[in-house]
């Protein structure tokens, strides 16, 4: 064939194609249109999202995005459209499109191709502040002079500042488990350090001095099999968790076995497999798991940390990769130990002073001090109510107070009487003050004193 010949079947090939496209726009409804858009985070697009689509609030399909973030939808002209983005390891965020236009153009035939739509989706990082995507974050409406969708800046929110924040949260974590790593190597912990250096790559794949030094360590072990050993039995780890349905843990192996040799397929397959598993129940439950974590986050402000930590777990069930649920799990768990060993020493110190006013209680039983003793017993019964020991001693304790109290009220009676008959023998009231010491004298037999006045009267 010669080069002539070449470029002409080149030519008509192009025309029939064109000729085909336009064949197909003219055979589509005249009020729909073709938008194609690409998820980006960063530069790289994003496989598998789930783009759920609504319409007045009701879903009216679900589709993902293919292999390098791209998508297609076909969309109905002067409609609004909510497009909600689901992956797990992403925020979850709402794109509206509004696809309204003049009544001009719609006479015209509409939007014949909405193109090169980039939709920014951003990777859900510690600490990134989540609070603007509770809301559609991005509208696009359509440029009728340029024929294309832009963002309505108005009703947009800005979200140029949270790549670099991702960005830098990422080459933070890399940072620290390579400064890990590389405390590890000096030590000679040589597994150890390929861990962690597998550890960074799995944050950061293009890290090169994480590389190198797997490199160097496989040199210096003079090891051949170590990384391939690593890799078999990363993998024999990853495949067991997945079978159990522990997605979470299986797909941190699988990262480890990607980092390990990312030019093998499998783990990457698998790490994609579970990434569509884990979209795809969320994308389910996403009303209850939002739920899960608003009843969380209430049970939370109202102190009670049991209730709150059981619904994060919960909700971490079906997404174990939302940073703020396993912040929360992190720190309530963290208040929960505390508030348990705070109980704990509380529990020590009233034991010792239980002990402490027991045992001098029963030091004053035995110099039979009862009040003392009544006093520092109710003192432990405070915090042993149902003590025995405690509330034998408290009865004892009251049995004598009681005997000690009618021994004095006797002893009172006995000298107001002699008062009394003292009084009447003083006035010379000789019959009266005699009886009051025969009563004293009954009162208290064995005293000398009444019988001495008596006697003493009668010889007057």
């Amino acid at each position: 064939m010669t080069i002539k010949t070449k470029y002409l079947v080149k030519a008509l090939t192009l025309i029939m194609g064109i000729l085909l496209q336009f064949q197909m726009l003219e055979a589509a409804p005249k009020d729909q249109f073709r938008f194609e858009g690409s998820l980006k985070s960063s530069t790289e697009g994003v496989a598998d999202m789930i783009i759920n689509i609504f319409e007045n609030n009701k879903k009216i399909n679900s589709i993902k995005s293919n292999s390098q973030g791209n998508f297609a939808l076909e969309l109905e002209h002067n409609k609004q459209y909510t497009l909600e983005l689901i992956k797990t390891g992403f925020i979850i965020q709402k794109i509206v499109i509004d696809s309204k236009i003049s009544p001009k153009l719609q006479a015209s035939g509409g939007i014949d191709l909405a193109i090169d739509n980039e939709i920014p989706v951003f990777e859900n990082v510690e600490g990134l502040k989540t609070d603007i995507f509770e809301q559609p974050v991005i509208y696009l409406i359509y440029n009728e002079n340029k024929s294309y969708f832009e963002q309505d800046r108005k009703r947009s929110k800005n979200l140029s500042a949270l790549t670099n924040q991702i960005v830098s949260h990422k080459n933070k974590l890399a940072n620290n488990e390579l400064k890990n790593a590389n405390n590890l190597f000096n030590k000679k912990k040589y597994p150890e350090a390929i861990e962690s250096y597998l550890k960074v790559l799995s944050i950061s794949p293009n890290n090169q001095q994480a590389s190198l030094k797997i490199k160097e360590i496989e040199k210096i072990t003079k090891d051949e099999q170590a990384l391939e050993n690593k890799y078999n039995k990363t993998i024999k780890e990853a495949d067991a968790l997945l079978k159990q349905a522990d997605y979470y843990e299986a797909k941190e192996k699988y990262k480890i076995a990607v980092a390990i040799y990312p030019e093998k397929k499998y783990a990457k397959s698998k790490v994609s497999e579970i990434d569509s598993i884990i979209s795809s129940n969320l994308s389910k439950n996403l009303t209850l798991f939002e739920k899960l974590k608003k009843d969380a986050l209430k049970a939370y402000q109202n102190k009670d940390l049991e209730n709150s930590l059981a619904l994060y777990n919960e909700a971490k069930k079906l997404n174990g990769e939302d940073k703020q649920v396993i912040k929360q799990i992190a720190a309530i768990s963290k208040a929960i130990e505390a508030e348990k060993l705070r109980k704990e020493e509380e529990l020590r110190q009233l034991e010792e002073k239980f002990t402490s006013f027991l045992n001098k209680a029963k030091d004053y039983e035995k110099n039979k001090d009862w009040n003392n003793s009544l006093s520092m017993i109710s003192q432990a019964l405070l915090i042993k109510p149902d003590d025995a020991e405690c509330n034998k001693i408290k009865d004892n304790a009251e049995k004598n107070i009681a005997i000690e109290k009618q021994r004095q009220q006797k002893e009172k009676n006995y000298q107001d009487t002699l008062a009394l008959a003292d009084k009447a023998a003083q006035d010379k009231n000789y019959h009266q003050a005699i009886k009051l010491y025969e009563y004293a004298q009954k009162m208290k037999p064995g005293e000398k004193y009444s019988s001495e006045r008596i006697n003493k009267i009668k010889h007057f």
